[in-house]
């Protein structure tokens, strides 16, 4: 089994400032929460769509660019409405930085799940990006078929880049920027939800929560590449200087805070 690092380099967790520059494709983007309110209960969506998220009993806390949500398990979770309710290129893009705190269980990172939607009937759990009770990446690309990554891990108290993409009947799953696991299992037509986007848990509010952090989510409607991956990896959403879900949005490298 693999354990995956940090991609950061000790120059950044020392808290560097880095000011390089990266203009990255924005077109297909559908949903940007670089979770940097600091206070309330609402996560800006930046893309321009108006898909805000509700924030249920989570906190505000550093993050890996600017401020972060801290999940306490339970009923805490953000949901935001009609984020997946459309998918014209049927294709997906998703992820976000996490960092477990307290894992002893299924802990959803992202999630999308409607009952009876899909292939299968009765079936739920169409997006999902989690950690399984052993501390591997464990996901689902368009319909509930579980596939945990058992070559991976991760550990708690370290941030990580989780990223799944899914397009021309294929996914791939990255943790900080690299592959971890490449598939044609996905369902095609991918099922377009009519319930809502959720961070913070893995299929309903309750149902497999996370205990721990959030930052920097994204969803696109269409499958990134790996080089596109990497870029959304190292550039914060909030340093934008523009925001346009249809062209470009320039974004300049923040500095990073510790680990916490």
């Amino acid at each position: 089994m693999r354990n995956i690092g940090m991609w950061c380099s000790a120059a950044i967790l020392s808290g560097v400032v880095i000011t390089s520059a990266v203009a990255l494709d924005m077109s297909g983007l559908i949903a940007a929460y670089p979770m940097d309110e600091g206070s309330g209960t609402t996560a800006a969506d930046i893309s321009g769509n108006g898909y805000d998220g509700v924030i249920t009993d989570g906190a505000w806390t550093s993050g890996v660019y600017g401020e972060a949500v801290e999940f306490t398990g339970g009923q805490s979770h953000m949901a935001a409405d009609g984020v997946l309710s459309s998918l014209p290129n049927n294709a997906i893009s998703l992820g976000a930085w996490f960092q477990l705190q307290a894992h002893t269980t299924y802990e959803g990172i992202i999630g999308g799940s409607e009952e009876g939607v899909g292939e299968v009937s009765g079936e739920c759990c169409q997006y999902r990006l989690m950690v399984d009770p052993g501390f591997a990446p464990f996901y689902n690309a368009g319909g509930h078929q579980d596939v945990a990554v058992a070559d991976a891990s991760v550990e708690e108290g370290v941030w990580y880049h989780y990223a799944m993409t899914i397009g021309d009947g294929a996914v791939t799953v990255y943790i900080d920027g690299q592959v971890i696991a490449e598939s044609d299992a996905v369902n095609d037509p991918l099922p377009e939800l009519a319930t809502p986007f959720l961070v913070g848990t893995g299929e309903s509010a309750g149902t497999w929560p996370l205990t721990g952090l959030v930052d920097e989510v994204f969803v696109y409607d269409r499958a990134l590449s790996g080089t596109e991956v990497n870029e959304i990896m190292g550039a914060s959403l909030a340093s934008s200087t523009a925001v346009d879900a249809r062209g470009k949005l320039p974004l300049q490298w923040a500095a990073m805070k510790s680990a916490r």
